[in-house]
């Protein structure tokens, strides 16, 4: 059986766990980066992958769920 992603219903295929109000991501502050090991270098925040918003529950923060 194959599986296919569609858009999340949940979020619209934002991501976003608010899609009409947005809030920040509580581990980046709405930045989208973690600076937790240099200021200089960053990467991408791994609790909202980089969006700055805080993550759907239904998707993660992928906008896609497996149907």
């Amino acid at each position: 059986m194959l599986e296919k992603k569609i858009p999340c219903s949940s979020c619209g295929g934002r991501g976003s766990y608010d899609a009409i109000g947005e809030r920040a991501c509580s581990g980046c502050a709405g930045t989208g980066r973690d600076y937790k090991h240099s200021k200089l270098m960053s990467k991408p925040c791994s609790k909202c992958h980089g969006s700055g918003r805080k993550p759907c529950p239904a998707c993660y923060g992928s906008g896609e769920v497996h149907y």
